[in-house]
Parts: C-alpha cells; structure tokens; sequence
C-alpha cells in the first residue's frame, strides 16, 4: 500500500480523473446541455427506441398507422336517436303467391260470355287467363285481361275475359289468377 501511495501524484490523479469525465461524465454532461425536443427521428438509430424505453400509456391512437392497434370490444348501444324524414314512396313488392280459380260458366252454343275471379282482399293480380272446358273447335277465348273485383272492368284485384261458344253443345269456361300480397321495397 506504501508503494502505490508513493506513486499518486497530483498528476496523475487529475489524469485518472480526465479519463472518467471523457469516457463516461463527458457524454452525460453533453447529454444534460440538449435543448429540449432537439433529438429526432434523424438522429436516432433504427430500432434504438423499443417498449422499455417509451413510457407506459404516453402514445395515442395518432401515434400508430391504420391498422396497428388491434380494434376494442364492441361498446352498447346508444339511445334510440329521433325519426328520420319520411322517405319516397316504395315500389310494389311480391309476397306470398296464391293460385285463384273462379266458377265454371255455362256458355249456350252460339252465345258469348263473360268470365271472372277475383283476388282476396289484400291482394293483386299478377297473371291469369281463361280456361275452356271444350276440346272441340269452336269455343275461343277473344279477351283476357286483369279486372277490378267483381267486375269485368279492367283493374288490378282479379281476371275477366270473354268467351264465344261457336260449337253445338253446352259449354263451360272459367277464369284464373295469379295473386300476389302486395308488400313494399324500402330502399328503391
């Protein structure tokens, strides 16, 4: 112990202790002397900033790209917001699809008649025709048309039509429809 003690010397103890402050005090004393905000994305190194070094809860949702953070539970639903105006009016829509036959007519020969079905209530028209029970020539079918219910006028609740009965006997005609309930399209 004598003998490193005869070798300090002013000298070389400030020399030891030039040493430290360039090695170790010299980059903190300059790291202390930045201004503030002075570092940026320039002067750091790739990969130099990782999750030890940012603080807990100091990013925010801006801080990340699109698609970064993973998206939260969805939250409850909010109160019920005030009516909207009302829209344009829909267009018609098909529902349910019901198949109507109406009486069997009896049509004298030489005589013409009129044949009708109506729709139910609540319901439109949306195809039909006329039936005739004669194979033979002679009974033809000159008018088939929609028809307003219990009628044999044009409209949209039923089928009408007229049959001419050219053949020596009795014969019979009826009509048929294709009804359709009459819904409506939100959105056209």
């Amino acid at each position: 112990m004598k003998q490193i003690r005869k070798s300090f010397t002013y000298a070389n103890v400030m020399s030891t202790i030039s040493v430290f402050l360039l090695l170790g005090g010299g980059a903190a004393f300059a790291a202390s002397q930045l201004p503030k905000n002075s570092v940026g994305g320039r002067q750091l190194k790739n990969n130099s900033v990782n999750s030890r070094k940012v603080k807990d809860r100091s990013l925010l949702a801006r801080d990340f790209r699109a698609g970064q953070l993973p998206r939260g539970l969805r939250g409850a639903a909010g109160p019920l917001g005030p009516p909207g105006p009302q829209g344009p009016p829909g267009r018609a829509a098909i529902g349910e699809l019901v198949y109507e036959e109406g009486e069997a007519f009896l049509i004298e020969p030489g005589e013409q008649a009129g044949v009708q079905v109506d729709c139910e209530p609540g319901y439109r028209v949306v195809g039909g025709g006329i039936y005739s029970t004669s194979e033979a020539l002679g009974q033809n079918v000159n008018s088939s048309y929609p028809s307003k219910r219990g009628s044999i006028e044009f409209g949209t609740e039923g089928w009408a039509g007229f049959v001419n009965n050219a053949t020596g006997s009795q014969e019979f005609a009826r009509a048929l429809a294709i009804c359709a309930k009459v819904g409506s399209v939100r959105g056209l």
